[in-house]
């Protein structure tokens, strides 16, 4: 079998993805191609591709990491949780000082040492919810967040 496409060094990836506009630190855009591989992050700066294969605004290899790294498993404790705690608003439950009988993950200290700072995020009470809720506040862009509503 013959393939259509050359072999890509990881250099070459870096400097194809900035001249198609995406932004990035060369160095550090290949140490992390280096790291996951290009398609395995392909997936996650795909919604910021044109149909020219340019990248819009917003495409940053900061942004596409950090879609990365809040993995499936985190993402899906916390809607879990969110949902534990909307059902106990919604029948007049108390949320200060309740012990949460669904406690979210919070990401490793190798994926996001933020989480693991001063104060310390525990998932026990509602200090780790509201933090939740106001980290994906900030990280979901306001566009999306009108889509969904």
């Amino acid at each position: 079998m013959r393939y259509t496409k050359p072999a890509l060094t990881f250099e070459q990836q870096a400097d194809l993805l900035l001249s198609r506009g995406f932004k990035a630190d060369k160095t550090e855009l290949i140490g992390r191609l280096k790291t996951v591989g290009f398609y395995r992050l392909c997936a996650y700066w795909h919604p910021f591709k044109r149909h020219d294969n340019t990248f819009m605004a917003g495409a940053t290899l900061d942004t596409v990491w950090e879609r990365y790294k809040i993995t499936g498993l985190v993402l899906d404790s916390w809607f879990l949780t969110i949902n534990y705690a909307r059902n106990m608003c919604a029948h007049h439950s108390r949320l200060v000082q309740r012990v949460m009988a669904i406690k979210p993950l919070i990401p490793d200290l190798k994926n996001d040492p933020r989480w693991h700072g001063s104060p310390a995020i525990r998932n026990t009470h509602v200090f780790g919810l509201l933090t939740i809720l106001a980290y994906l506040t900030a990280v979901v862009p306001r566009s999306r967040r009108s889509a969904i509503m």
